[in-house]
């Protein structure tokens, strides 16, 4: 409490931020909009506009973790739409495709069949050290430069954007560049071993020759032609190749600019920037008729539009590679075919089973993808309404709901999938099902989270100087460093005053005349003077009698006044 000396005088001791007048404090942009937190320019020129814009409440600024959680959702929530499009039974126009169990038994019924969670591979396919024609050895060394160059990009983006100290940022900058170095190696073997097998891409039907399966079921061969698929592997050829010459580039890029300081992001404040110069890495500086300008921001953009390449590279790299290995050698229902001799003939196994989703599981996952899709382009929007904000938060509440119940349905989907048999001489395999699941639990996890850190939670953590409404990493830094109503005092004059009055006007006035008449527009905060409490009262030690010894003394001697040992200090 204010009346307690010891607590008065610890909160002396932090003592109220000094305002200087060529370094002012921090304010924060209080103009901005939206997610993407885009400021309003020249709207905060004087202290009766900012009173303006900071008491409106109907103002509502996100936080800066909104923009990446709303990215992150965005992500997430097209891939689940991308899969649903993959995996769903039937056209766009009608889905046809019961849930597990529901016409099992029910043989050649027009229009009814079974959308079962799962893909049927035959034995011979998987023990093959072949997919699509390819070694899956060169697949395996495709996915693993995939998944390392884009570990790589995204953590050297993640590194920059946090701001560490300069001696963290430079050591993870170069071990950033040891995944680099193993992802141009990766995409250097791929692009070699891919083009001495550029034209063994192919893709041929599981029943076009004669083997174990058809002969154990009594199908016939079709004897068709296998698929070239050659021209999807030149494109992975070559995006091989890109994602190896990205990765180069940025190895040297990223070390010179680390080891010269220009890759970095200054840090707010001033305080923070000269902290960090103190542990820079000093320049050497140029003659005058040789210095520059503006290197390190070329050197940022270069260097970003090579990370970004590499990315876009390694995306594409995916695609492709994704579109080649699924177009392999899977067991189908039975379908009819253009035979060899120009008639039309049937294929496959007469089940009623089709691989992909049920109806209800593939229309209630495109709600919830739709929904997230829209609300968060819309979001994306420089609005500035609360409402508008707690309309989007509901929108994604319903979503999150969506995602939840349909998540829940797809478990019971897989669980009865599990239970069916195979077919003999066939593997099932569910693991992209299970993908698609995973990705839409991780979406409704995402949104809810997101809509109770950035709404729900912001009625509850309000700043102690404004109120103004904060989520839970934002508080500290808010109240510390940016509040405009958080004390200051002034260099000049020692007094204490709210960060925005010192900013717009005492600062021009301090140490003049005008001082004197100046008149506050707010409440002057009191200010903590630094007493020091009072030392405590410690009682001396009295000696009663011969018994008592202190344990902090040590006898001497014996009076023989008093018939008692003398006690002296034991040093």
């Amino acid at each position: 409490s204010p009346e307690d000396p010891v607590a008065r005088y610890q909160m002396a001791s932090a003592m109220e931020e000094v305002a200087y007048r060529n370094r002012p404090p921090l304010l924060e942009d209080a103009s901005i909009r939206g997610p993407t937190r885009t400021p309003i320019r020249d709207s905060m020129l004087t202290l009766e506009e900012r009173d303006a814009i900071e008491a409106d409440f109907r103002w509502y600024r996100y936080s800066k973790c909104a923009l990446p959680c709303l990215i992150w959702c965005l992500l997430l929530a097209v891939a689940v739409f991308c899969l649903t499009a993959w995996q769903q039974v039937g056209g766009l126009k009608r889905l046809s495709a019961e849930p597990v169990g529901n016409v099992r038994g029910i043989n050649r019924v027009v229009n009814r069949r079974e959308g079962v969670p799962r893909i049927w591979v035959s034995t011979e396919e998987t023990e093959s050290d072949h997919e699509a024609g390819l070694p899956k050895h060169l697949r395996n060394v495709r996915i693993a430069c995939v998944f390392i160059a884009t570990f790589a990009v995204v953590m050297v983006f993640l590194t920059l954007f946090l701001k560490p100290r300069p001696k963290i940022r430079s050591a993870l900058n170069f071990f950033w560049i040891i995944f680099f170095l193993a992802a141009a190696v990766l995409a250097a073997i791929s692009f070699a071993w891919g083009i001495d097998r550029v034209d063994d891409s192919t893709q041929c039907p599981f029943n076009n020759i004669r083997s174990v399966f058809t002969r154990q079921n009594n199908l016939d061969p079709t004897y068709e032609k296998c698929r070239d698929r050659s021209a999807w592997h030149i494109v992975l050829i070559i995006m091989s190749g890109c994602v190896c010459l990205g990765c180069l580039a940025s190895i040297v890029l990223l070390g010179m600019y680390t080891a010269s300081g220009d890759w970095r992001l200054n840090r707010t404040g001033w305080r923070e920037q000269e902290r960090d110069m103190e542990t820079e890495k000093a320049k050497q500086s140029d003659p005058e008729h040789l210095a520059l300008r503006n290197i390190r921001n070329v050197r940022i953009t270069l260097l970003t539009i090579v990370l970004l390449f590499t990315l876009f590279s390694t995306i594409i790299m995916t695609v492709f590679l994704v579109i080649l290995h699924e177009d392999r050698d899977l067991l189908r229902p039975q379908e009819s075919y253009p035979a060899w001799n120009g008639q039309t003939s049937v294929r496959g196994v007469d089940l009623n089973e089709h691989q992909g989703w049920p109806d209800r599981n593939t229309r209630m996952r495109y709600a919830t993808a739709t929904i997230a899709i829209l609300a968060i382009l819309l979001n994306l929007i420089p609005f500035t309404h609360r409402l508008i904000a707690y309309f989007f938060g509901f929108l994604y509440f319903v979503a999150s709901v969506l995602g939840f119940v349909t998540f829940g349905l797809d478990i019971h989907e897989l669980h009865e999938a599990d239970d069916l048999g195979c077919v003999p001489n066939v593997e099932c395999r569910n693991s992209e099902f299970v993908a698609t699941t995973i990705l839409e639990f991780l979406l409704a996890l995402s949104l809810i989270f997101y809509v109770f850190y950035e709404i729900c939670l912001k009625c509850c953590i309000k700043s102690k100087h404004s109120g103004r409404e904060l989520t839970l990493l934002e508080k500290s830094r808010f109240q510390n460093n940016l509040d405009s109503l958080r004390p200051v005092r002034c260099e000049v004059t020692g007094r204490v005053m709210p960060a925005k009055e010192y900013v717009y006007r005492w600062r021009f006035i301090a140490g003049t005349q005008e001082a004197a008449n100046y008149v506050p527009p707010y409440p002057q905060p009191e200010p903590v003077v630094a007493v020091p409490p009072p030392m405590p009262i410690v009682e001396p030690v009295v000696p009663v009698g011969p018994a008592f010894v202190d344990p902090g003394f040590a006898p001497v001697a014996v009076d023989p006044a008093f018939g008692a040992p003398a006690f002296a200090p034991a040093f």
